[in-house]
């Protein structure tokens, strides 16, 4: 049973409904697109950016991720499937598939740019770091900077965590909303 004060929360869901609606947005790892979904249905955006490099990694630190070389998963046939997937409509000129791994991408914006971001990419600390550094100089002021997975005792350690923390004290970000491993900080 229920305690009264007890409220059902998907978090995700509050997260896509907490970002700015008919903007720019991108989502910085995609894997298979299923979240993508939700953004685009929570948002109506004008552009939606969806960036991953859609390749295995070899390295120990990702061993238990998703894309992990010895997962054997076929990153070129997720990829496919993706771009299938977002190629009509009501897709079709508003998402942009960019299969690239997100500081390169970052880097080719103008910067204040972008509306939102939903940061779910390399969960490693140094990575989470500068998604989070190029995500502040990409997002307009009163856009939002949204996070996955903030939660510790995952493959990640505190990467996500400790990264979320380490841009609180130092960048002009608030936090918006924090529950269930998700994560959104408005930028001042």
């Amino acid at each position: 049973m229920q305690h009264p004060m007890q409220v059902s929360l998907n978090a995700r869901q509050t997260i896509a409904g907490l970002l700015p609606k008919r903007g720019v947005g991108a989502e910085i790892g995609v894997f298979r697109g299923d979240y993508s979904r939700t953004l685009f249905a929570q948002t109506q955006p004008k552009r939606l950016f969806l960036v991953d490099p859609w390749e295995n990694s070899p390295r120990p630190e990702h061993e238990r991720s998703l894309y992990a070389s010895s997962t054997g998963t076929d990153m070129a046939a997720v990829h496919a499937e993706v771009v299938r997937k977002f190629s009509g409509d009501p897709y079709a000129g508003r998402v942009e598939v960019v299969r690239s791994a997100s500081v390169p991408w970052f880097e080719s914006l103008a910067d204040a740019s972008l509306d939102y971001v939903y940061i779910d990419g390399d969960h490693n600390l140094e990575a989470v770091r500068q998604d989070i550094a190029l995500a502040v100089a990409k997002v307009r002021p009163g856009g939002v900077i949204a996070l996955d997975d903030y939660a510790l005792g995952q493959w990640w350690a505190d990467g996500v965590v400790r990264a979320v923390h380490e841009a609180l004290a130092a960048q002009p970000l608030l936090i918006m909303f924090c529950a269930d491993a998700e994560v959104a900080l408005r930028r001042l």
